[in-house]
């Protein structure tokens, strides 16, 4: 009776109950976890001699989805030791990672020396040292071997 009393106004007429509307709450998608490669590009072997010298001024640009990160210049070597470690947060789209191998030339354009890709997988989960061919873009001819080591961390 009371509820009944109170919907009603002033002049004794019975008020209609209005519902509520409630809007639907958007689920949001729960984020996944974010898997981060690790990768530490070791060292080159063989690379080939790009300078009049004989020898090379290697650095690696590795790239994975949108970014990219690069390792150090070794003067003078074909067989760099770099030991440079980096990492990537996963991109789903992305499904390689991609070695490129330059030669360091002052004042003038950095030659292209090769690249090597790796294929990301889920045999990854495990640290693993692997060599990869670098290979020329053009010829697809082996110019050198590029030892990294790469592994994903769940987070």
């Amino acid at each position: 009776r009371d509820r009944a009393k109170r919907r009603e106004d002033a002049g004794g007429r019975r008020k209609k109950h209005k519902k509520k509307k409630h809007k639907k709450k958007k689920k949001r998608k729960k984020p996944q976890a974010a898997e981060t490669l690790k990768v530490t590009v070791m060292e080159g072997r063989n690379l080939i001699a790009m300078d009049t010298n004989g020898f090379s001024d290697p650095y690696v640009v590795v790239k994975h989805g949108g970014r990219q990160h690069q390792t150090r210049v070794q003067k003078r070597t074909l067989n760099p030791k770099w030991n440079a470690m980096m990492e990537f947060r996963v991109d789903p789209v992305a499904t390689e990672l991609v070695f490129h191998v330059f030669d360091s030339d002052k004042g003038r354009e950095d030659d292209s020396m090769g690249i090597a890709t790796l294929p990301i997988s889920d045999e990854l989960d495990t640290m693993r040292e692997m060599d990869l061919p670098i290979k020329n873009e053009e010829t697809g001819e082996a110019q050198g071997t590029l030892v990294i080591q790469v592994h994903t961390i769940k987070a």
